[in-house]
């Protein structure tokens, strides 16, 4: 009987012994795989970082290219500004804004000014032009002219062409907004895209 008891308190010894190893292998397995875990979480982290930020470093190279294309057709609708027939109808059109009384103002120089803007307009609507550098460049030839003509211009919409000088008319009461942002017009609300040729 003593010798079933000792056996007894010694199986019992054992097992728990047993029990304690076996709980340290799982426990130890249990961290170990743990740790894996982490180790390819965190190596998926990595890709996955790496991954975005080629990506972005695609993007800005993408928009870069974008703004610099931009800023070239600007700079194209610069030089078609300054062509011949641009700079007489435009000499004629600020001589008649000098003095009216004295100047005969032909409609065909109002049409070759008023077309150049109309086509800018359509250029920065469509994101192909630059809208801050059109705005820098070509706004206060805009204003000039709107200021003087736009009664005259209201009155032939009404008669003839509705949408003549809408260009001018678009880019005169635009206000610049810093690269990035969006101009809106002077007359409230709507951004410049909204704005239609």
């Amino acid at each position: 009987m003593a010798d079933k008891l000792r056996f007894s308190g010694w199986s019992t010894i054992i097992a728990t012994w047993v029990g304690i190893a076996g709980a340290g292998v799982g426990g130890w397995t249990a961290i170990e795989q743990q740790q894996k875990a982490i180790e390819g979480e965190q190596r998926q982290a990595q890709k996955e970082f790496e991954q975005a930020e080629k990506e972005y470093g695609q993007q800005e190279r993408q928009f870069l290219a974008e703004v610099k294309t931009t800023y070239i057709e600007t700079f194209k609708m610069f030089e078609i500004f300054n062509r011949s027939d641009q700079l007489a109808a435009r000499e004629k059109i600020y001589d008649f804004i000098r003095e009216p009384a004295k100047q005969n103002l032909k409609l065909n120089d109002v049409f070759i000014f008023f077309d150049f803007f109309d086509a800018l307009q359509i250029c920065v609507i469509n994101e192909i032009c630059d809208e801050y550098v059109a705005t820098e460049l070509f706004k206060p030839y805009a204003e000039d002219v709107w200021k003087v003509l736009q009664d005259d211009v209201a009155m032939y919409r009404k008669e003839t062409n509705p949408k003549l000088g809408i260009g001018v008319e678009w880019l005169a009461l635009l206000t610049p907004s810093p690269p990035g942002e969006e101009a809106v017009s002077t007359e409230g609300s709507a951004p410049s895209s909204a704005a239609q040729p």
